[in-house]
């Protein structure tokens, strides 16, 4: 429960447009957190929409969601009345593009920055990964994004496919591919920072939300390996910013990684795939 002051940021956050899809406990938290630091609500509802910008709006391109929702609604025969005169052309013509072929999931994958990076290494990227943990049957996907359109690249055999994401309309969206797969509907949503999965999973992937958590919570992270139930942990970082700028970033996210997790996992292999830097631990 919010007192008056603090339920009149979160209200102001909920109303905007970029962020009203957003889990509401992740917003309540940051505004929590940032209310403290300032005096005026201008500057508190300034610093919480920077927040969730760096933890989220950098990522997504424009009508993203929008162009994704269309490519899946025209897979499971969502007709095209729902795309009326408030949508614009281009979108229109992405329905109409949809209609006429088979879903292509790399579609949808190149309309979020982070799995649009991995696209020209997909192949290799799940190869690396698979060929260290072999054939899961299950998955648990922290701050999943578009990654698990990506289900044609993995082994054949995961049954259960476990996404968490901060976006309820992401959460959505991979559950309607799921069940154009015939896969349980497991997606949901989940504030990483005050919430740890409890499904009980095969491997656990944690692609390039490192650095997000850590500049949210300081070891948080590395404290989430141990909290984890999955067999196998896959970490990967970025090695490039988003304007792709090399900033020595992946030496310093190795030194990083390697000091943090301590004694209690010991690694199985590293590989700089694209521009990523990719661990897989298991627990010593």
């Amino acid at each position: 429960m919010l007192d008056n002051n603090l339920g009149n940021i979160y209200n102001e956050i909920i109303l905007s447009r970029k962020y009203a899809h957003l889990y509401a406990p992740l917003i309540r938290r940051i505004c929590a957190e940032e209310y403290a630091k300032y005096k005026r609500d201008k500057d508190r509802i300034k610093a919480v929409k920077n927040k969730l910008h760096m933890i989220y709006g950098a990522f997504l391109d424009g009508d993203c969601y929008k162009k994704a929702d269309i490519i899946v609604g025209a897979a499971i025969g969502r007709p095209q009345t729902e795309y009326t005169d408030e949508q614009s052309s281009s979108l229109q013509s992405i329905y109409t593009d949809a209609q006429c072929a088979p879903l292509q999931a790399t579609q949808i994958m190149r309309l979020h920055a982070s799995t649009r990076e991995r696209l020209d290494n997909l192949e290799q990227f799940y190869a690396f990964i698979f060929d260290i943990i072999g054939k899961p049957e299950s998955v648990l996907d922290i701050g999943c994004g578009f990654n698990p359109f990506a289900l044609a690249y993995m082994p054949a055999g995961i049954k259960k496919y476990y996404a968490y994401d901060i976006d309820y309309r992401i959460a959505e969206l991979i559950n309607k591919y799921f069940g154009l797969l015939d896969l349980p509907e497991l997606a949901g949503c989940a504030d990483i920072i005050a919430e740890t999965p409890r499904d009980i999973a095969d491997a656990a992937f944690i692609f390039k939300l490192m650095p997000v958590i850590e500049a949210q919570a300081p070891g948080r992270a590395f404290k989430l390996f141990s909290e984890l139930n999955a067999g196998y942990i896959v970490v990967s970082y970025p090695v490039k910013s988003l304007c792709g700028r090399d900033k020595g970033m992946g030496i310093n996210y190795a030194r990083a990684f390697e000091s943090g997790i301590g004694s209690g996992f010991k690694i199985l292999a590293c590989e700089t795939i694209g521009c990523e830097l990719v661990y897989i631990i298991k627990s010593a």
